[in-house]
């Protein structure tokens, strides 16, 4: 976990709090793919599809924490 603490230290905007969040909302973080943590996160777009019927894309699911987290840390 340290490690994954320095490298996260290391990312412009992200600081003690948004640290604490990732690594306590986000245990697999390093250890799942880019896709899946978005997903995981909430970030990741995903479609509202069925049959023939085609909807938007939307962001949804995930951790609402993570994603203030990382909304804050982007401001």
């Amino acid at each position: 976990m340290a490690d994954d603490a320095r490298l996260l230290t290391a990312v412009p905007g992200v600081g003690p709090t948004a640290l604490a969040t990732l690594l306590g909302e986000l245990p697999e973080l390093g250890k799942l793919d880019r896709r899946k943590i978005a997903s995981l996160a909430g970030l990741a777009p995903h479609a509202r599809e069925s049959g023939t019927s085609r909807g938007t894309r939307r962001i949804w699911g995930g951790g609402r924490k993570v994603r203030q987290a990382l909304y804050i840390a982007a401001l």
